[in-house]
């Protein structure tokens, strides 16, 4: 359906050629779109890269670790560092330098603050990158906190935000991946493993936030409930042939949707009358796809 086709049969509702207020109109239509696909949510899905870098630290550094003194860690041919800390202290980065047996202090870093804040940054000897031991010391007067320190020999980007961080679930944010979110359909799907549903080894956090955890490495699609294009209003409907963003059946329903909200200060009966024939419509396509869908069983986590 179009439209200028949409535009023409709420008319037609009101036996009319044409309806007083175009602005009304698109302002019905875009928020009738949002109710008509809640029917049958239009679907789609993005591609999740789950790359998990080593962590170039031997030992266990992701679980917080207190002290109130001095602590390093070690590895050899690094490019980046990651670390969280709670408190007040200050990071040494130092090289050791074969030659004079000794390290050399190549960055510090001050850290401070209640509450767990990330620190991240590339390791780099005058400037540039260079293979070798390197050594993080940190040191404070006061007792400090860190939790997830690690140290990377491949790099992701050539900003500092693109350093990943340390934890156990990498969180994805779907809703600021793509532009039409409306909410999760489905587990993640491992591209993988002959798009199996996963079943084990993510979360879900607010709808939106698909966590996964470092042992999952590997692509995974995320079926996603998308938000229907809007209508954009050019002032004359009736000439505008943009095809609206349903499906047929479901826009079959846009016309008496549309009019009763348009005829619901005006006319509130007349609306009302649209209102209820709308309910049965929607109702009878609820039926038919419940009727239609295959058996599904639900996990514990509800999918």
């Amino acid at each position: 359906m179009t439209v200028s086709e949409l535009y023409l049969s709420v008319a037609q509702l009101g036996f009319e050629a044409s309806l007083e207020y175009n602005d009304a109109f698109y302002f019905a239509a875009n928020r009738a779109i949002l109710q008509v696909n809640a029917i049958r949510p239009a679907m789609s899905h993005c591609i999740l890269r789950h790359r998990v870098p080593e962590n170039r630290i031997s030992g266990q550094t992701a679980d917080p670790i207190e002290r109130a003194e001095e602590i390093c860690f070690e590895a050899q041919d690094v490019k980046s560092y990651y670390f969280e800390a709670d408190g007040d202290g200050v990071l040494y980065i130092e090289f050791f330098d074969d030659s004079t047996n000794e390290w050399n202090l190549i960055g510090v870093v001050e850290f401070s603050g209640a509450g767990f804040t990330a620190y991240r940054g590339f390791i780099q000897k005058d400037g540039e990158f260079t293979d070798g031991l390197v050594r993080l010391r940190f040191a404070g007067q006061y007792v400090y906190t860190l939790r997830g320190v690690a140290m990377y020999d491949k790099l992701y980007g050539a900003q500092v935000k693109d350093i990943p961080a340390f934890e156990e679930y990498t969180r994805y944010d779907i809703s600021e991946m793509v532009s039409d979110f409306l909410g999760l359909a489905s587990p993640p799907i491992s591209v993988s493993q002959d798009m199996r549903r996963v079943v084990d080894g993510y979360d879900v956090e607010n709808g939106r936030i698909i966590l996964l955890s470092r042992e999952m490495a590997g692509t995974y699609q995320v079926n996603y409930k998308r938000r229907p294009a809007a209508l954009v209003d050019h002032g004359a409907p009736a000439e505008d042939e943009s095809v609206i963003d349903l499906q047929d059946d479901l826009a079959a329903l846009m016309p008496i949707l549309v009019g009763a909200y348009i005829w619901m200060d005006d006319e509130p009966e007349k609306a009302q009358y649209y209102f209820s024939l709308y309910a049965e419509r929607a109702a009878d396509i609820e039926r038919r796809d419940r009727n239609s869908a295959p058996v599904k069983y639900r996990n514990v986590y509800g999918w």
